[in-house]
C-alpha cells in the first residue's frame, strides 16, 4: 500500500506537468514537492485525519502549479479542475481493470491499479494533447464558467460524501466522471472551432495588409528597373567629368553606394512568399526610421512552410522588436542582422544584435512569463514565442556569439518543411 501511495503521487505530478504541456523534470523543486506530498499523506493518516487529506493535497498542488509553471491564479485553478476530472477518470478505469485481474487481494489490486495509472500518465496522456484543451479553455471566461458550473458542485458533493459517510457512492462516481470527460471534450472542441475561425479571420487581415506592402515593394522595383540603364550610363560617363583617377573612383563609389542603398530591399522578392516579403519590407522600414541599420541575407524561397504565415509573422515580429529594444540601449553602432536559410528539410531564421554577454540561465528565464530584464513586454513576447513554437513543433534557441570582438545575442528559429 505504501508503494501504491508513492506511485499515485508520482502519477499526480506527471499529470500536472502534462496539463501544462511540459515533460516531467526531476529537479529539486519537483522532488521537494513530492516529499511534501508524501509527508503530508503520512502525517494525516497518522493523525487519523483522512477526511481532510484531499483538500490539503489539492491546495499544495495548486501552489506548486502556480509557482513551478509561472501560472496566474486563474490558470492554476483551471489546472486543478482539469486534474480533478482527468485523474479520477484514469484511476476509475485502472481500478476496474485491476479488479478484473486481481479480484480478491485488495493491496495487490491497488498497487496494480496505480501502476496502470502512472503508465497512462507517462505514455498515453501526452498523446491526448490535454495542454491544447487547457489553452483553448483558458482563453475565454465562458468556457471556464461552464466547466466550473458543472465540475465544482460534483467535486463538493463527492468530498462531502467522503467526509460524512467515510466513502463515495459508486453510482454518483460512475455518472459524474464520464459526464465530466465528455463536457471537457466538448468544451475543447467548441473553443477549438472558435479559435480556428478567429485564426482564419486574422490570417485574412494579415494577408491583405502584407499584400499591400508587397505590391508597394514590387512597384518600386519595377520603377527602378526602368531607371537602371540611365544609372549605368551615369557611372560609365563619370570619366568625362572627373579628370583624376582618385576623384573618378570616389565619385563612382559614392554613386554606386547610393544605388545599392535605394535597391537594398530588392532581394526580399527572392522569398517567393508575398505575405512574408511584404511583412519584412514594412518591418525593415520601421526599424530604419528609428535610426537602426538592418542587414539581411535571403537564401530561401519559403514555399513549403509548415506554419501559417501569420503565426510566423508573430514570431519574427517579436524577435525583431526585442532586437530593436536591445540595440536602442546600446551606445555603439545600432545594427540588426537577419538571415533566412534553408536545407533539404527545414528553414532557419537567424536574428542577431549587439548585446552584453548573458548567462544561459538568464536566457532561459527570458522565455518565462513576466520574467525579463528588459521590462514586462519582453517577458510576455518571448513566452508567447515559446508557446507558438510548442504548438507548431518549431525549435527556438538563443546564444551568445562573438563577432569582431563584440558579443552578439542571436536567436535561431528552425521550422520543418511541409511535405508537399
Amino acid at each position: 500500500m505504501k508503494i501504491a501511495l508513492v506511485l499515485e503521487l508520482m502519477a499526480v505530478i506527471v499529470c500536472i506537468y502534462r496539463i501544462n504541456g511540459q515533460k516531467v523534470r526531476v529537479d529539486i523543486s519537483t522532488m521537494t514537492f513530492f516529499i511534501v506530498l508524501l509527508v503530508t499523506f503520512i502525517c494525516f493518516n497518522t493523525l487519523q485525519m483522512s477526511e481532510t487529506i484531499s483538500l490539503v493535497i489539492y491546495m499544495l498542488i495548486y501552489v506548486f502549479d502556480k509557482i513551478k509553471f509561472q501560472n496566474s491564479y486563474i490558470s492554476a485553478g483551471i489546472d486543478i479542475l482539469l486534474l480533478l476530472i482527468i485523474m479520477p477518470a484514469i484511476e476509475f478505469i485502472c481500478i476496474l481493470l485491476a479488479a478484473i485481474l486481481v479480484p480478491e487481494q485488495e493491496a495487490t489490486r491497488t498497487l496494480l491499479g496505480n501502476i496502470f495509472v502512472l503508465l497512462i500518465c507517462v505514455y498515453i496522456l501526452p498523446k491526448c494533447k490535454i495542454e491544447r484543451i487547457r489553452r483553448n479553455i483558458s482563453k475565454e471566461w465562458k468556457y471556464v464558467r461552464v466547466l466550473v458550473a458543472f465540475v465544482l458542485p460534483v467535486i463538493i458533493a463527492l468530498l462531502l460524501q467522503d467526509i460524512l459517510f467515510k466513502g463515495i457512492y459508486v453510482g454518483i462516481f460512475v455518472f459524474a466522471i464520464p459526464i465530466s470527460l465528455v463536457l471537457l471534450l466538448l468544451l475543447g472542441r467548441w473553443s477549438g472551432a472558435e479559435n480556428r475561425i478567429e485564426n482564419i479571420q486574422t490570417e485574412l487581415q494579415v494577408k491583405k495588409s502584407m499584400q499591400e506592402k508587397y505590391d508597394e515593394l514590387l512597384e518600386q522595383v519595377r520603377v527602378r528597373q526602368h531607371e537602371f540603364k540611365n544609372h549605368l550610363a551615369a557611372v560609365f560617363s563619370a570619366h568625362y567629368t572627373y579628370h583624376t583617377y582618385e576623384k573618378l573612383v570616389n565619385a563612382q563609389t559614392e554613386y554606386c553606394n547610393k544605388l545599392q542603398q535605394e535597391n537594398k530591399y530588392n532581394n526580399l522578392l527572392l522569398i517567393e512568399n508575398n505575405i512574408l516579403a511584404g511583412f519584412l519590407y514594412g518591418k525593415f522600414q520601421e526599424i530604419e526610421e528609428d535610426g537602426i541599420v538592418i542587414d539581411y541575407c535571403i537564401k530561401a524561397s519559403l514555399k513549403k512552410l509548415k506554419i501559417p504565415e501569420y503565426r510566423l509573422i508573430e514570431v519574427i515580429g517579436i524577435l525583431l522588436d526585442n532586437a530593436v529594444d536591445a540595440v536602442t540601449e546600446d551606445v555603439n553602432e545600432k545594427r540588426i542582422v537577419l538571415s533566412v536559410m534553408e536545407t533539404e528539410d527545414k528553414y532557419e531564421f537567424s536574428i542577431g544584435n549587439t548585446y552584453h554577454y548573458v548567462s544561459y540561465e538568464e536566457i532561459e528565464k527570458w522565455f518565462q512569463l513576466h520574467n525579463s530584464t528588459k521590462g514586462q513586454n519582453r517577458g510576455i513576447g518571448l513566452y508567447h514565442v515559446k508557446m507558438i513554437c510548442n504548438e507548431w513543433n518549431m525549435n527556438i534557441g538563443c546564444r551568445n556569439v562573438m563577432v569582431d570582438g563584440e558579443n552578439w545575442i542571436e536567436f535561431i528559429l528552425d521550422i520543418d518543411k511541409a511535405d508537399r
